[in-house]
C-alpha cells in the first residue's frame, strides 16, 4: 500500500467521525438570549386578525398579483417583528433586517412591494425604524444594554447620543444582560468576594460555574462599563482565566459551546485538512508525514489522537512552533 493510498483511506475513516468523547457541564443560562441570531430568521405568527389578512393576502397575490395594502396589518407586523429581533440582538443591522425582510416575504408573498430593490426596501426601512421604537420602550424597563448609552451614563465630554455607543460585537449575544431575578449589585459583589475565597479552596468545578454563572451580569456591567485593565479583571475575577471558565463565559456570552464548537468543525474538515498535508513538500512536508504516520500506522486510533495529529499537522503546515504552542506533560502517581 502506497502513502497516498494510505491517507487517503485515512480520510474516508475521518468523514464520519462523532464527537462522541466530549462532556460539557453547562452553566444556568443568562437570564436574557440563549440563541445566537439564527441562520434563516423565523417568522413569527401574528395576531389573529393579521393571520386572517395574510392568508387572504397571500391567495389573491397568487392568483392576480394584487400586493396587500393595510396600515393596520403592517402597523402589527413591524412590532412583532422587533420583538423577535431584539430576543436575537438590540441593534440589528442593515444585513440582518435586509435577512428579515427577505424572510417575511417569503413567508408572505403578499407583502412584498412593487417598485423596490427586491421588494423588501419599505420593510427593511420601517424595521430600522421600529426597532428604534422598542429600544426606546425597553429603556424605559430598565434594560441595561441600552441604559449603559442614555445620556446620564455618560461623561460631559461624551455626553453627544452617537458618542461612544457600547454595542454588542457580532457574536456577543448577551452583550449586557440585566442581574438573575432578585439580585441586586451589593449582593453580586457579595457572591464575587464568596467566589474568590472559593477559588482559592479549590472548590469543585460545579459550584465555582454555578456562582460564574450567578454572577455574568455584574461582571459584564465591569467590563463594558468600566474598561479595566487585563490584571485589574484577573485580580478581582480569579476563577474566570482558568481554562473551563474561559470556554464557559464565551458560552454565556455568544450561546455557543467553543470547544465542542471548533471540534465539530476540525471533524468535518479533516478529510480535507489531511490531503492538504499529505500534498505538502519540502522540510515541512516531511515533518508533517511523521504525524500522519501515527495515524495510517494505527487506523484505529481514538478522536482524542486523531485530533492531536491534524492540530500538530496544522501548525507546521501554517510555519508555526509545535514546542511553543503545545507543551507536553505527564501525571505521576504518588
Amino acid at each position: 500500500m502506497t502513502e497516498t493510498s494510505d491517507v487517503s483511506s485515512l480520510c474516508d475513516s475521518l468523514t464520519h467521525s462523532v464527537d462522541s468523547e466530549d462532556t460539557v457541564i453547562l452553566s444556568p443560562s443568562p437570564p436574557e438570549r440563549q440563541m445566537p441570531w439564527p441562520s434563516v430568521f423565523p417568522i413569527p405568527t401574528f395576531s389573529n386578525n393579521t393571520e386572517l389578512a395574510l392568508r387572504q393576502g397571500n391567495e389573491t397575490y397568487l392568483r392576480d398579483g394584487t400586493p396587500l395594502t393595510s396600515p393596520g396589518v403592517k402597523s402589527d407586523i413591524l412590532e412583532h417583528l422587533a420583538e423577535v429581533m431584539f430576543s436575537y440582538t438590540a441593534y440589528p443591522n442593515d444585513a440582518l433586517r435586509s435577512a428579515v425582510a427577505q424572510a417575511l416575504i417569503e413567508k408572505h408573498p403578499c407583502l412584498k412591494e412593487p417598485g423596490s430593490f427586491n421588494g423588501t426596501y419599505r420593510w427593511q426601512q420601517s424595521l430600522k425604524y421600529k426597532c428604534g421604537n422598542y429600544r426606546t420602550k425597553r429603556k424605559a424597563l430598565a434594560s441595561p444594554e441600552l441604559l449603559i448609552n442614555s445620556m446620564k451614563h455618560k461623561t460631559d465630554e461624551e455626553r453627544v447620543p452617537a458618542k461612544n455607543i457600547k454595542k454588542p460585537k457580532r457574536a456577543e449575544v448577551n452583550f449586557l444582560p440585566p442581574h438573575p431575578p432578585g439580585e441586586t449589585d451589593d449582593a453580586l459583589e457579595t457572591d464575587r468576594l464568596d467566589l474568590i475565597e472559593a477559588s482559592q479552596r479549590r472548590d469543585d468545578v460545579k459550584n465555582i460555574n454555578y456562582m460564574m454563572a450567578r454572577t455574568y451580569s455584574w461582571r459584564r456591567m465591569e467590563v463594558v462599563a468600566q474598561s479595566p485593565g487585563v490584571a485589574e479583571f484577573k485580580e478581582r475575577w480569579p476563577a474566570l482565566f482558568e481554562p473551563f471558565q474561559i470556554n464557559e463565559e464565551l458560552r454565556r456570552c455568544t450561546a455557543v459551546s467553543l470547544e465542542p464548537t471548533f471540534m465539530a468543525q476540525q471533524d468535518k474538515y479533516t478529510p480535507k485538512l489531511l490531503e492538504l498535508f499529505s500534498a505538502k513538500g519540502g522540510a515541512v512536508g516531511q515533518r508533517i508525514k511523521k504525524f500522519l504516520l501515527e495515524l495510517i500506522q494505527d487506523p484505529s486510533a481514538s478522536v482524542i489522537k486523531k485530533r492531536e495529529v491534524t492540530i500538530r499537522c496544522l501548525i507546521e503546515y501554517m510555519g508555526e512552533s509545535g514546542q511553543e504552542l503545545i507543551s507536553d506533560f505527564s501525571v505521576s502517581s504518588v
